[in-house]
């Protein structure tokens, strides 16, 4: 079985796309074609069940680091223990946002879809009751299999980033998570790319 190299965990709406895009064209790295391909939200996230997904996803492609990108993982509270016990060494890259922006941005999606009209300052009255927002922590990433679910009760719960990674330093070491950040892959994307590279075992450039 060959393990993934890399995971960009997320976070949702900051940026996670635009990274999967640029290193995806790097020829020493194998991504998936499509980003948010889940595997770890699953509960049979086994060994046999990995080696059917990377026959189906990567192929034989051996000689070239593996990696994939999926915010779910920053989502699912099962994703980080999942992980660590069928990759144990992989390297994880967390990328953020402001979580006010964040959250907005979240918001907005959901106006695009459709699933949620209502005035944001009454959708986060609602969110910050206690009750609230710890049901919203517990609740399953929703799947998309018949159209596009709502999304509304993980506006704030999804942006709370030390709560999430938490759960990851439980499983990891601090050498195994890079944390980047949005306005750095905007205002320096070479810099942060190479910051990247370096983290996976890449040259630069």
């Amino acid at each position: 079985m060959k393990p993934l190299d890399f995971m960009i965990i997320g976070a949702q709406k900051c940026a996670t796309t635009t990274l999967f895009e640029l290193l995806r064209q790097h020829p020493d790295i194998r991504m998936p074609l499509e980003k948010e391909v889940p595997f770890f939200t699953e509960p049979d996230a086994d060994a046999a069940r990995w080696c059917e997904f990377t026959d189906e996803q990567f192929g034989d492609d051996t000689g070239k680091l593996w990696g994939k990108a999926t915010p779910q993982y920053m989502c699912d509270p099962e994703a980080a223990s999942r992980i660590a016990s069928l990759m144990p060494d992989v390297k994880l890259i967390a990328i953020l946002r402001d979580p006010a922006q964040r959250t907005w941005s979240h918001y907005q999606m959901d106006r695009r879809r459709n699933t949620d009209q209502r005035d944001f300052t009454e959708v986060l009255d609602c969110l910050l009751d206690e009750a609230t927002l710890q049901r919203s922590r517990r609740l399953p990433v929703p799947a998309h299999d018949n159209g596009y679910e709502p999304e509304y009760e993980f506006y704030v719960a999804w942006s709370e980033y030390g709560r999430i990674l938490q759960h990851y330093w439980e499983h990891f070491s601090a050498e195994q998570l890079l944390v980047i950040y949005t306005e750095d892959l905007q205002s320096a994307p070479r810099e942060t790319l190479d910051r990247v590279l370096r983290f996976i075992g890449l040259p630069e450039g």
